[in-house]
């Protein structure tokens, strides 16, 4: 039996040798409970065959038959297979559309426009990505729909680019596509440029690369700074005793200028244990 077909179950060969009419129960002993059973007390009962399937399945179905005036039934079990005749569609990868970033931009790949049209064997796609060209790059969630990845530097009117492809399967079958991310120059800013006032609220100057640790987070402000046009950076984490490694990165024009100078003032203290290095690079 072909999945999908309309199924008719057989129950005119019993037979009374007193020759009183019978009842007939149609009961559905084991298989998956994905049929409905029409007409179960019926001597020929319906069901279609579920599609899609990616396995042959089998159904066992009990009749009982029972005379009308001694109560004597007798039981017989039929069973019904259902023949996986129909072949798996194969997904459709979807990688997204092509992008560009700037030096040391976090961004987000994003295969979830991927389909399949018979659904699969399994409930959900599984997605696996994988750079193909460029700069190695650290891929975060390569396992997922969306993936993030921090773009790597690139030397200034130097673009680079990457790629990436991404492997959808459904469980039995897979499908392929690439996506291409062009990295190019962050903009700097000379003099320093604006900074951030406070942690939770805006968004750095896009001269400046915040990249925190799980729950890091940067400050830059001019107060509390050892002289006048200098800059002071605050790093911690935002969870109570807790700690994060911190990096900040500051894209500055430097074009023309000549004996540039660049002090760093270290100012260290401890929290819950957690004592900063002595030095730092």
């Amino acid at each position: 039996m072909n999945e999908g077909a309309a199924v008719t179950l057989h129950g005119e060969g019993s037979s009374d040798p007193d020759g009183e009419t019978l009842s007939y129960t149609w009961t559905k002993t084991s298989g998956p409970n994905n049929i409905t059973l029409t007409g179960a007390n019926t001597v020929n009962p319906t069901f279609t065959a579920p599609t899609p399937i990616w396995a042959d399945v089998s159904y066992t179905f009990q009749l009982e038959v029972c005379d009308g005036s001694n109560g004597h039934c007798a039981t017989d079990l039929v069973v019904v297979t259902v023949k996986d005749s129909i072949p798996n569609t194969v997904p459709v990868a979807n990688a997204g559309d092509d992008k560009n970033v700037i030096d040391y931009e976090l961004f987000t790949l994003d295969a979830t426009g991927s389909s399949d049209a018979d659904g699969g064997p399994n409930a959900l796609l599984s997605y696996t990505w994988t750079q193909t060209l460029g700069t190695p790059v650290t891929i975060s969630n390569d396992y997922l729909g969306h993936a993030t990845i921090r773009a790597p530097y690139t030397l200034p009117a130097t673009p680079e680019t990457l790629t990436f492809e991404v492997e959808v399967c459904d469980g039995q079958g897979c499908d392929t596509d690439e996506v291409s991310v062009t990295v190019g120059d962050r903009a700097s800013k000379s003099p320093v440029p604006d900074y951030n006032e406070g942690f939770e609220s805006g968004a750095f100057n896009i001269s400046w690369v915040s990249i925190p640790t799980v729950d890091g987070r940067t400050r830059v402000w001019d107060n509390f700074t050892p002289r006048t046009g200098t800059y002071h950076v605050l790093q911690d984490s935002q969870v109570d005793n807790s700690w994060s490694l911190n990096q900040l990165v500051l894209f500055a024009d430097l074009a023309g200028k000549t004996d540039v100078y660049v002090e760093f003032y270290h100012k260290h203290f401890n929290d819950e244990g957690h004592q900063m290095p002595a030095s730092f690079v």
